[in-house]
């Protein structure tokens, strides 16, 4: 495979650089150098690709330097975004470590420290976090403890004071389908009736609650988005945080453990502790609305169908506005 061919046609005009050790040794020393002791010489850089997307990549840092006499090691995760993208989400885990979500939190419900942003790379340096994803624990005795801390994690960030951006609509959460709504109404015409139903009873709905309370809330809040351990919950993944209805993040976790019920047979009641525990510290009014979010969910990946296009993705897609029009 060729480098055009790797790098393709998208918008990380920067990863190739953010790849290459030789070109980024110097600039994280210049960075990170304060961190170190006086003494402290950098040996070298080895790069891992974790996630290589259109719109953004996540990459391993494993610096090597010596200090103090010895040979040490620092682990640091890096995001490459396209243009202008990345400083928003870096001022944004400023905001909430300077809001209760820093290392030393007594709740032990923190945030990757952000340790540089390089707007000249649009590239976003911060700490590697310990813990596994939540997902990770499914089907093992330890998944029920780990649905609950996620909960946890999630009521405090949507109890944060922290505000980002304007409040979100449902044309604002519509508009993150990609694509959008309409195209698959058009690609796909027995789905007409349905995608037109659906439509009009999401905005009848925001309007019926437009003056409910809205909080901070992740925007694409999963199981892959939580890490855990005995002890911490870590919340990572920023890039769509807004203001909005709480609802939407729950309605967003409950499909996702729903639709693992196949293989995980206990979804169901992990759907319930994560909402027990959730609403002991977040109000119950909430509750009513997370069915409209499950179906502006489900909607979301009916679309997501038409955008990968692979076999049988006009049956699946089917599938998902039915289950999106029954919640």
């Amino acid at each position: 495979m060729g480098m055009e061919e790797f790098y393709g046609s998208d918008k990380l005009f920067t990863l190739k650089d953010a790849s290459d050790s030789g070109i980024m040794m110097p600039i994280l020393w210049e960075s990170l150098r304060h961190r170190f002791a006086a003494d402290a010489e950098l040996a070298s850089l080895d790069i891992e690709m974790l996630r290589r997307r259109k719109q953004r990549s996540v990459l391993r840092y494993r610096l090597h330097y010596q200090a103090n006499g010895a040979s040490q090691e620092m682990s640091l995760i890096a995001k490459v975004f396209k243009a202008d993208h990345g400083e928003p989400v870096a001022h944004f885990m400023d905001d909430l470590w300077r809001n209760g979500f820093d290392r030393n939190t007594t709740d032990n419900i923190p945030v990757p420290e952000v340790i540089a942003y390089l707007p000249e790379k649009s590239l976003l340096i911060q700490e590697e976090i310990g813990g596994r994803a939540v997902k990770e624990y499914l089907n093992t005795p330890d998944d029920e403890r780990a649905i609950r801390q996620m909960a946890r994690g999630l009521a405090k960030l949507h109890r944060s004071p922290v505000r980002v951006g304007h409040e979100y609509r449902m044309e604002d959460h519509l508009r993150r389908c990609h694509p959008r709504p309409s195209l698959l109404r058009e690609r796909c015409p027995s789905l007409q009736p349905a995608i037109d139903e659906l439509l009009a009873e999401f905005q009848r709905l925001d309007e019926a609650w437009r003056h409910h309370p809205t909080t901070l809330i992740h925007g694409d809040f999963h199981m892959g988005q939580v890490h855990v351990d005995e002890t911490h919950t870590w919340l990572i993944d920023f890039d769509a945080v807004a203001v909005a209805d709480p609802a939407a993040d729950l309605g967003n976790i409950v499909v996702f453990l729903k639709g693992k019920e196949r293989k995980v047979p206990n979804a169901l009641y992990l759907v319930d502790a994560f909402l027990d525990e959730y609403f002991k510290e977040m109000p119950s009014e909430i509750h009513q609305r997370i069915a409209l979010f499950e179906a502006v969910t489900w909607l979301r990946r009916a679309c997501k169908r038409l955008r990968f296009q692979k076999d049988g993705w006009e049956r699946r897609a089917g599938r998902f506005v039915e289950a999106s029009l029954e919640s």
